[in-house]
């Protein structure tokens, strides 16, 4: 499956970076010929000078931080071997139902804790006016969500291992990392081609 996965990536990748390179090919043709046109080439000295010096900045945004978010979280939570355990949750065994029920008590809490902090009046997590979004509850959802899947991977990891190992945690935190690198390459590549089609068109 990973493999399969990988080589789908693998050729999605590689059209992109053709699309990339068409691009600036056609541009370059495009504004030769047609200089009254309002579009810019990659191939200028303005092109060049954009595509450097504007790389990092481009690639600086938030799908990047949620998708390393996410690729940590679910990894974290494949690792640990919960998605399993809740896959097959009538075939455990006495640590995994004690982990799963330490998990179900630590999602207890979640619950409320965040019930206190978005539905009481005045409460934190609510933008002036009162309501959730836009507000800080909705713009880190995604961070949030990631560090609760966290908490449950390692609480499950920990209660069925029955010991608390530091580098085993840092294994479930990078786990997901490693897998989702495939999509890491593919989002830069794709985000490169965005911008830069932006600034061909001026868009």
């Amino acid at each position: 499956m990973r493999d399969k996965t990988d080589k789908i990536i693998s050729w999605m990748a590689l059209s992109v970076l053709i699309l990339q390179i068409m691009l600036f090919i056609l541009s370059w043709i495009v504004t030769a010929t047609n200089p009254d046109l309002k579009v810019r080439s990659l191939l200028s000295g303005e092109g060049v000078r954009w595509f450097i010096g504007a790389y990092v900045d481009n690639q600086s945004n938030f799908v990047l931080v949620w998708l390393l978010l996410l690729s940590i979280s679910f990894g974290a939570v494949r690792q640990s071997g919960l998605l399993s355990a809740v896959r097959n949750i009538r075939r455990l065994g006495f640590r995994e139902r004690l982990a799963i029920r330490f998990v179900s008590i630590e999602l207890v809490l979640f619950i409320i804790v965040l019930f206190l902090l978005t539905c009481v009046p005045h409460a934190v997590l609510l933008n002036v006016a009162g309501n959730i979004y836009p507000g800080s509850l909705s713009m880190g959802f995604v961070a949030l969500l990631s560090f609760v899947l966290c908490t449950f991977a390692i609480t499950y990891y920990n209660v069925v291992a029955n010991r608390i190992s530091l580098s085993g945690i840092f294994g479930l935190l990078t786990a997901g990392v490693s897998s989702a690198s495939p999509f890491f390459v593919l989002f830069l590549l794709v985000s490169c081609l965005y911008h830069s089609i932006c600034f061909v068109f001026f868009l």
